[in-house]
């Protein structure tokens, strides 16, 4: 795997054409209204998000499962923001990754004992998955 498909897979999964259907993106612009649900899951993207970039750059994050960092309670942010936020946060990541090389996603990620390849893949199961979870609340209406 190299630094190159990485970057297509975050792309492709973010507003691309992946395998299992619809975009993160097109999936999210769907969303016409404001439901707390959805947006709990979206925040909670971001600060995944926000965990892999910290560590693309060198920084020692630290996210605690199931803490406030974890599934953060920002009402205040709307789902069109959070979908601006998630965009930006995918050219950050990729422009990141860019400028890496493919001997760089082998080595250790600060402060963890795993690589950034394993990062990288993380970051996009994590958006997959969590994008089937606003699927089916889209479907039920919440």
């Amino acid at each position: 795997m190299t630094t190159e498909s990485l970057i297509t897979k975050l792309r492709d999964v973010w507003a691309g054409s992946p395998w299992y259907g619809r975009s993160v993106r097109e999936l999210l612009l769907r969303v016409d209204y404001d439901s707390p649900q959805i947006r709990q899951i979206i925040l909670h993207m971001i600060a995944w998000r926000r965990f892999a970039l910290d560590k693309i750059n060198g920084v020692n994050a630290e996210i605690v499962m199931d803490s406030e960092i974890d599934w953060p309670q920002q009402e205040q942010l709307s789902i069109t923001e959070s979908i601006d936020w998630l965009e930006a946060n995918i050219s950050q990541i990729t422009a990141a990754l860019a400028d890496r090389d493919d001997d760089w996603l082998q080595s250790s990620v600060i402060g963890e004992n795993y690589d950034y390849k394993f990062l990288i893949n993380g970051i996009i199961q994590h958006d997959i998955y969590h994008i089937g979870q606003i699927v089916l609340l889209l479907k039920h209406g919440l």
